[in-house]
């Protein structure tokens, strides 16, 4: 369960934050540009696919997240340095 929410978590994180796809390809505002609506709707559809899928999903969506986080922090370190 715990993999489910994570995989949705990270998907969602990087569709529309990070590749902001929702807003390039001009869809509609929910789910799709929604924190909270997309999320719920791919732990949905992620509840039944295989778990090597939802390690696959993990693995691919949280490397630019945790880049995204490592580069934010050592901007802000050699800030205030």
């Amino acid at each position: 369960m715990i993999k489910v929410i994570l995989a949705a978590v990270l998907f969602s994180f990087h569709f529309i934050e990070l590749g902001r796809f929702g807003l390039r390809w001009k869809l509609p505002t929910k789910p799709f540009r929604c924190g909270i609506c997309l999320p719920v709707w791919m732990a949905l559809g992620l509840y039944w696919v295989p778990e090597w899928v939802l390690d696959w999903i993990i693995v691919s969506f949280a490397t630019p997240v945790v880049y995204v986080f490592f580069r934010n922090l050592f901007v802000n370190l050699n800030k205030h340095t």
